[in-house]
This record gives C-alpha cells, structure tokens and sequence, in this order.
C-alpha cells in the first residue's frame, strides 16, 4: 500500500473515533399544535474528559411552524440534560432562548442561545460538569421526548 493509501486510511480511522455520539427520536403527529414535538436529536460531544465537562447540541423540531410573534406569552418547553434543566421561551426580542441554565435549581448560568434552523426546529448547545446518565428530555406540557446517549 502506498504512503497516500496508508494516510487515508488513518485520516478516516481517527474521522470515525473522533465522530460524536448521536441519538433521535420520532413521534407522531398528536394535534397539540405548537406544542406538539415531531423529533428530539442529540450529537454528544466530550469537551474534557479529563474533567467530565460535556457537551450536547439539542435539535427539536416540531409538527407546526413556530412564529415567536404569534405564540402564546406562555409557551415554552422544558428541557432536561442529567441533572441541568432550563426552558425554551420567546424573549422580549422576539427570539427563541433558554433565560437560565440551571443544575438542580442551585448553580444557574447566563442564557442560552437557541438557534430557530427552520420555521419548525429549534437548535440549541449547553453543557453539564459530571458523568451522569447524560439524559435529554423535552416538554411542552402536553408533549414529551427523552432520549438516552447510546453506548459507544
């Protein structure tokens, strides 16, 4: 094998180790209108493993088309990662955001950025300090999705 073969061969070897874990998760089409969820998606990704600082980037997406102009002041969506958890709302910008971060209703940060990636999916990264069971799960109160990291 050639020095040309040899290298491509390592570069996809180590493209393939270094590839996050990922997870998703369907459901179906229920009626609750902006409130109800159509998928849940999760890439992994370990920042540190040496000091357990993880990171997840969360896709939801949902069966109708979501107008930050037009929800309700109420909606919102829960979002839970281990032991970390915050909501999905409009805010006064008339952007989608998580206004804090919080572990366990103790240790809260600044506000997330979510990202709105078509009129119905949301996109959003946040991180958590710990190797728990690095569960994500998404409400909106009548809707729900959970999703586990698969085993690598």
């Amino acid at each position: 094998m050639s020095k040309i073969g040899v290298g491509l061969l390592s570069l996809m070897f180590v493209t393939i180790l270094a590839a996050p874990a990922r997870a998703g998760t369907w459901d179906p089409y229920e009626g609750y209108g902006t409130r109800d969820l159509r998928w849940l998606g999760a890439a992994y990704a370990d920042e540190n493993p040496a000091s357990y600082r993880l990171r997840v980037m969360v896709t939801v997406s949902f069966w109708r088309e979501l107008d930050p102009e037009r929800l309700s002041p109420s909606w919102s969506v829960s979002v839970t990662y281990s032991d970390m958890s915050g909501a999905i709302e409009v805010g006064r910008d008339g952007r989608f955001r998580i206004a804090s971060w919080c572990e366990s209703a103790s240790t809260c940060s600044g506000p997330v950025h979510v990202r709105q990636l078509s009129p119905r999916a949301l996109r959003f990264r946040v991180g958590y300090t710990g190797a728990d069971d690095q569960r994500v799960s998404v409400s909106t109160g009548r809707d729900s999705l959970r999703l586990r990291r698969p085993a690598a």
